[in-house]
């Protein structure tokens, strides 16, 4: 009697929670984006400058 309870509370938990979710893995990833590019430009920089 308990299971089609339960299947509804996880239904809506996944309703609510599954968009927010999206959003932070999207903002992290862009976040990591940038600073994969940012150290990739540091690194192509320092190997274009000469060292004394």
């Amino acid at each position: 009697m308990n299971e089609p309870l339960a299947l509804l509370v996880v239904i809506t938990e996944l309703r609510i929670f599954l968009p927010d979710l999206y959003r932070v893995i999207r903002r992290l990833l862009r976040v990591g984006a940038r600073i994969g590019i940012a150290e990739l430009l540091q690194t192509q920089q320092a190997g274009q400058r000469p060292d004394n």
